[in-house]
C-alpha cells in the first residue's frame, strides 16, 4: 500500500468514413480512483490494525469499437457498438 498516488488519464479516439453513410470508430481511455483509508463505523481511522482500513487505487482501461450507418436513402439507421472495461483494484462500497 502506498501513501501517495499519482496517475495521468488518457483518451484516444479514431473516427473514419468507410463508405458513404457508414462510419466506423474506436475509442480507448483510462480512468483512476485513488486509494486511501476508510474511517467507517465511527471508529478512528488509524486504530490498529491499520492495514484493514487502507485500500489501494483503482484503475480502468476502456475500449470501444463501433459502426454507425444509414440505409435505404437514410430511412433505416443501424448502429453497433462493443464495449470492454478492464478494472484493476475494484473499489466497492460496503456498509456494516
Amino acid at each position: 500500500m502506498r501513501d501517495t498516488f499519482h496517475h495521468a488519464a488518457i483518451a484516444q479516439k479514431a473516427i473514419g468514413v468507410v463508405v458513404d453513410d457508414v462510419m466506423a470508430f474506436a475509442n480507448f481511455s483510462t480512468g483512476y480512483k485513488s486509494g486511501g483509508y476508510n474511517s467507517g463505523g465511527g471508529a478512528p481511522a488509524l486504530t490498529p490494525p491499520v492495514s484493514r482500513r487502507l485500500f489501494d487505487r483503482e484503475t480502468v482501461k476502456n475500449y470501444e469499437l463501433g459502426i454507425k450507418s444509414s440505409w435505404l436513402d437514410r430511412a433505416l439507421k443501424v448502429n453497433l457498438t462493443a464495449y470492454r472495461m478492464d478494472i484493476a483494484g475494484f473499489q466497492d462500497r460496503a456498509f456494516d
